[in-house]
């Protein structure tokens, strides 16, 4: 939903993705190509974004522009300040809290003026077109389905808040937390840390919601005995229920609850079998997605030890990012699609891995009539190689060693000492040789099998054959660079093996 943004705001934001990607000095001129701006316009998006970073991020030099986040930073840092940071977006959060507001008495909230409010609720709306979802004013407020809406507030609050924010200022927030601990425990349901910011957001949202009075459409279904029985927290939730002048009776509770109150999702693998024998198309769902894991299994000779619970997790998530129909799309994240950067990381360690599994997704899907986005594909990959136990370890050892010939020009002794100190850092990922011949030429160690040599005296260039010199003991730099020489010799060669 970026297009929400303002020009300026969306060329910061793929300024600095680009930056991001690169992760070294871009010269100005390239850059601007990149981005398909001025050069002018590009170096005041760059001053614009040291401003917003408030720190020296970002750099500037006769080498152009360059990216240094410090490491307790991630890409992310950057979406929620322009989450922040921009008009339109406070706009439809202000939406969320406020459903009263005349668009003059919004207008004056905002600090802007009617007619620049009125243009953001024009573009706003053109974006929203295809959801579908419209901004109505006086008073200003959002409409459409109800399920959407919801989807767009909880993936806008998760992906603008941090852990320790809290923008739901209507609720006590150490109130409403223990609610949420004691519903899972009711439901004997554990729920650890990425759980826990999980659902908070989409019960919080959903309450809210509902104490608005806008409803969702829930077809009876056996989920329903799932919903812990409130009364049993009445003296958690009184004080919850007085502030926000809301009453937990049943029919408040199903919509507070209403985002796991779904025909298609399925709470444990049993009951996922159990509805299958009634019901054909769920049946061959299973079948397809079972086939699909046992192939991929078989194609890269991994196990899969927890197959059950990896197709539980692959059901229940083709259903939710499964579009309605190709004209209506759905809201899984607002600006930082952070599934996309996982799986394009994924395609650089394991890439054969993930051109086999998104072709059996992509089966799945037409054999299913689904229609999936691209999002919707990473969102399945990611599950796939997060949820399949041991999958990426047992990847990687099936990568072969690279193959290290040492040469030491002072002794044996320090031969052994460098082969030492290199297998203490990288003993699972390379095997070591030591060179033992009492004369060395060129030719001999052309024709020698190794992929990496490492000698304390320089070697003249060989053909196929990284160099390192280390005279005394390895560096810092001399590991990072062995490092790199070692991940490259093993990924290309798996690439090799798997094709």
């Amino acid at each position: 939903m970026r297009e929400i943004l303002e020009k300026y705001e969306e060329r910061k934001l793929k300024l600095f993705e680009t930056l991001y990607a690169n992760e070294d000095w871009m010269p100005i001129p390239v850059l601007a190509k990149t981005l398909h701006c001025s050069e002018k316009t590009l170096k005041q998006d760059v001053l614009s974004l040291k401003e917003l970073l408030a720190k020296d991020y970002l750099q500037t030099s006769y080498r152009g522009v360059c990216l240094f986040l410090p490491t307790n930073m991630s890409i992310e840092m950057v979406y929620r300040l322009i989450l922040k940071e921009s008009t339109h977006f406070l706009f439809l959060e202000s939406l969320f809290h406020d459903e009263t507001k005349s668009l003059d008495e919004m207008a004056e909230f905002l600090y802007i003026s009617s007619s620049t409010l009125a243009r953001t609720i024009k573009k706003i709306n053109l974006v929203f077109e295809d959801y579908p979802l419209k901004i109505l004013t006086n008073p200003c407020r959002l409409e459409g389905p109800e399920s959407t809406i919801r989807s767009f507030y909880i993936s806008y609050f998760m992906e603008k808040c941090t852990h320790v924010d809290w923008p739901y200022p209507t609720m006590d927030r150490k109130i409403f937390e223990n609610f949420i601990v004691l519903s899972a425990k009711f439901i004997h349901t554990p729920l650890n840390f990425s759980d826990f910011e999980r659902v908070k957001h989409w019960i919080a949202v959903s309450l809210i919601r509902t104490q608005k009075e806008h409803y969702m459409d829930i077809k009876p279904n056996n989920l329903a005995k799932y919903i812990p029985d409130l009364t049993k927290f009445r003296f958690i939730l009184k004080p919850l229920e007085n502030i926000m002048n809301i009453s937990f009776q049943p029919e408040f509770i199903e919509q507070v609850f209403a985002v796991f109150l779904t025909n298609s999702f399925a709470f444990t693998y049993d009951q996922l079998i159990k509805e299958a024998e009634t019901e054909p198309v769920l049946k061959k769902s299973i079948a397809l997605l079972s086939n699909m894991l046992d192939s991929l299994s078989n194609q890269f000779k991994v196990p899969i030890p927890n197959k059950e619970h990896l197709l539980l997790d692959l059901y229940n998530l083709s259903k939710i990012v499964s579009r309605p129909n190709k004209h209506i799309r759905k809201t899984p994240y607002i600006l930082f699609d952070q599934k996309e950067y996982f799986v394009r990381s994924l395609e650089k360690d394991v890439p054969t891995f993930i051109h086999s599994a998104t072709k059996q997704i992509r089966h799945y899907q037409q054999e299913m009539d689904l229609i999936f986005s691209r999002h919707s594909i990473d969102e399945l990959i990611y599950t796939l190689v997060i949820h399949w136990d041991n999958l990426l370890v047992a990847l990687h050892k099936q990568r072969r060693k690279a193959k290290l010939l040492i040469i030491s020009t002072y002794d044996l002794e320090h031969a052994k000492m460098l082969r030492d100190l290199i297998n203490i850092q990288y003993g699972g990922d390379v095997v070591s040789e030591l060179y033992m011949e009492p004369r060395l030429s060129l030719k001999l160690l052309k024709n020698m099998d190794y992929d990496i040599l490492i000698s304390t005296t320089s070697i003249d260039y060989l053909l196929d054959k990284k160099v390192f010199c280390i005279q005394n003991i390895p560096t810092e730099q001399n590991l990072r660079d062995l490092k790199l020489a070692i991940d490259v010799i093993r990924k290309v060669d798996t690439v090799l093996l798997e094709e």
